[in-house]
């Protein structure tokens, strides 16, 4: 087979071209409206969806803001420790005593920290990113019919965490 010549490119092009056009012009409100989700049950998952992620986008903030809160305070407690250890009359058994408490009081909550509030944390980020891909998969880029949408809020109850 024999590649068209640009002669006969050019004479077929722009009846191809326009052919093309014209399919893709009157195709578009049919796309449209096939794209248009009208399914309450998928709607209902969509508006579930979606705040379930929100709800679980403030569930992570509110553990990282744990998170970094603890870390900041042993920090701090660690700082504060560290300039006082020299200081310390170790011929005093109450200042020693003290000392220790403060010392093992930072090991606690820095096991707390690692045990407790970190892993709180990836459990929240994990959950956050499962719905969020859920609600990405399922709901982005599809527009939804705003009637269904309005009556499938009226009796909305989400069993979505």
């Amino acid at each position: 087979m024999r590649p068209w010549s640009l002669a006969v490119w050019s004479a077929v092009c722009p009846l191809v071209c326009a052919a093309a056009m014209l399919v893709t012009v009157s195709a578009t409100p049919a796309l449209a409206q096939q794209g248009l989700l009208r399914d309450p049950v998928q709607i209902e998952l969509c508006l579930c969806l979606e705040t379930a992620v929100r709800s679980r986008s403030d569930e992570m903030q509110r553990r990282r803001s744990a998170f970094e809160r603890l870390t900041a305070q042993i920090e701090a407690q660690r700082r504060s420790v560290e300039a006082e250890r020299d200081s310390i009359d170790t011929t005093n058994d109450a200042a020693v005593t003290a000392f220790r408490i403060r010392v093992e009081t930072i090991q606690e909550q820095e096991e707390e920290l690692w045990q407790v509030v970190q892993p709180a944390f990836n459990q929240s980020v994990a959950i956050y990113s499962e719905r969020e891909e859920m609600y990405r998969r399922e709901c982005v880029g599809r527009p939804m019919d705003a009637d269904v949408i309005a009556r499938v809020r009226q009796r909305l109850q989400c069993t979505i965490d």
